[in-house]
């Protein structure tokens, strides 16, 4: 879209706000805006930053929560496979009277250990939400059934709330599939 002035008009689509130029991340809620904020290295680690908060606080549908495990459950193992390797050093340097490797042991058993709690919270956080969401639907929590194409989403333009199967906003005509 472009607006009187001739400029480009970039609405964020997580909130809905209105963007000044045409920045990378939304400036009100952080969500990715283009390509170059998933490929660049600092702005990548904002945009799955923002991906896990997402996640973790509204996931709406069963392939987050799919995606979301095969995306942490491996850092999770391979932590707790660095954390259980870091304990048999530990373990043998007391065995052999070795302080310097079991210290070395001690401090990889630590930092594997915090490597593993992390994913884990995601893990549990996310698949927590998605199940809370079912219940408070009144849907039956087992399965991953997705039956939500009717449910209402918020017009990017003007706030109000619109079906998702609808292409035009009914109160001020907007839509999804503009291309100027």
């Amino acid at each position: 879209m472009v607006d009187t002035t001739g400029e480009a008009v970039v609405h964020c689509t997580s909130c809905g706000k209105r963007q000044a130029g045409s920045p990378h991340l939304c400036e009100f809620c952080g969500a990715p805006l283009t390509a170059h904020a998933g490929t660049d290295p600092v702005l990548g680690i904002m945009a799955r930053g923002f991906a896990v908060y997402q996640a973790t606080r509204n996931p709406r549908k069963p392939i987050v929560v799919i995606g979301v495990w095969l995306w942490m459950a491996p850092v999770m193992f391979l932590s707790l496979m660095m954390a259980s390797m870091s304990l048999s050093a530990v373990i043998g340097g007391i065995s052999e009277w070795k302080w310097l490797e079991v210290s070395g042991g001690a401090l990889g058993l630590i930092a594997s250990s915090a490597m593993a709690i992390i994913p884990f919270a995601i893990l549990v956080r996310t698949t927590e939400a998605y199940f809370r969401q079912k219940v408070q639907r009144g849907e039956q929590p087992v399965g991953f059934e997705d039956d939500e194409s009717d449910e209402p989403m918020k017009c990017l333009a003007c706030g109000q709330t619109m079906l998702q199967d609808s292409h035009l906003c009914s109160s001020c005509g907007w839509s999804f599939s503009e291309s100027d």
